[in-house]
Order: structure tokens, then C-alpha cells, then sequence
């Protein structure tokens, strides 16, 4: 049997914007960049060496907006940069807790051409650290 489910826009947004809202549960949430490849899922434990921590907005995204291809996109609202990185590397991947601690998103991350944009993947302990952009798209 194959798989070809498709979603309206209006599922589409409602999907992401219960998401994007699970990162408000239990106060504002954080993001965490690593150093490494991520975990196979969100559910297997941190990997790599912490590099980050940036703290997201008490509301973490606004609504999505309708992309028009059964698909929907929100855009983070201002995430506090980090004034003072905890380790020296590479940057790999990001994951995005919920104020209670619990992982909700994972990605890649890059200066270009990622799912969250930073203004530098090389990360020099107590240098600040910034993202320029997260968007995500469902």
C-alpha cells in the first residue's frame, strides 16, 4: 500500500502552530547548539558537546503563514543571543526545548541554506553567539 496523504493549508497551519506552541509550555524555551550530526530522532539523548544555550521569546514564533502549496511557515520571533558560548567547535545541530526541558524540535544549522541560520558555525567559548533566522516550514 503507498502513502500519498495530503493537507490543506488550513491543516497545515494548525499542525505547526500547536508545534511551534509546545516550545511556550512551562515558560519561555531554549534553544541548545551542538557540536556533531543530531540524534536520529528527538526523543535520543543530546549528542556532541554543548556549545550554546539562547534563550526564545516567552512566545517563541507568531502564527504561521499560509505557504499556498498545502504547506505552512513560521518565522521565530527575537531569540537573546548568548553573550558567552560554554565550549569551543563547530556547530552541527540545534535542538529547541519547551521551558519544562523537553525537546521539541531538532535541525541543522549553518550560515546559509539550513534550517537555523547563525552568524558564525565556529564557536569560540565565552564569545557571543547569535541567530540570524529560524523558519520553519510544515
Amino acid at each position: 500500500m503507498a502513502f500519498d496523504t495530503r493537507y490543506s493549508n488550513l491543516g497545515a497551519r494548525a499542525a505547526l502552530d500547536a508545534l511551534t506552541a509546545l516550545l511556550n509550555a512551562s515558560g519561555a524555551g531554549y534553544i541548545n547548539i551542538f557540536t556533531g550530526s543530531a540524534p536520529v530522532d528527538t526523543e535520543t539523548a543530546d549528542s556532541g558537546t554543548l556549545l550554546s544555550t539562547l534563550a526564545l521569546s516567552a512566545t517563541a514564533f507568531a502564527g504561521s503563514t499560509d505557504v499556498g502549496d498545502g504547506s505552512a511557515m513560521a518565522t521565530a520571533n527575537t531569540i537573546t543571543a548568548d553573550p558567552g558560548a560554554a565550549s569551543t567547535g563547530t556547530a552541527g545541530y540545534f535542538r529547541a526545548y519547551s521551558g519544562a526541558g523537553t525537546c521539541i524540535i531538532q535541525g541543522t544549522v549553518g550560515t546559509s541554506g539550513t534550517d537555523m541560520i547563525l552568524n558564525t558555525t565556529s564557536i569560540i567559548i565565552a564569545m557571543p553567539v547569535a541567530i540570524s533566522s529560524w523558519t520553519i516550514q510544515m
